[in-house]
């Protein structure tokens, strides 16, 4: 897994670095607070191999 191109992909599907407010993480999670719900694009997020679960 390419884990550079799944961190481009999250980014673009979570809306772009402009509508993240905050992100950390875990040894297994990645926690995004996010701006604007309206731009994500939890379909294609689901989609992403690497991707396990979108809460």
């Amino acid at each position: 897994m390419n884990f550079r191109e799944l961190a481009k992909e999250i980014l673009e599907y979570v809306g772009g670095s402009s509508n993240i407010v905050a992100f950390g993480h875990c040894s297994t999670r990645l926690r995004i607070t996010i701006k604007d719900e309206d731009k994500i694009n939890i379909q294609q997020l689901k989609n992403l191999k690497g991707v396990l679960k979108i809460i």
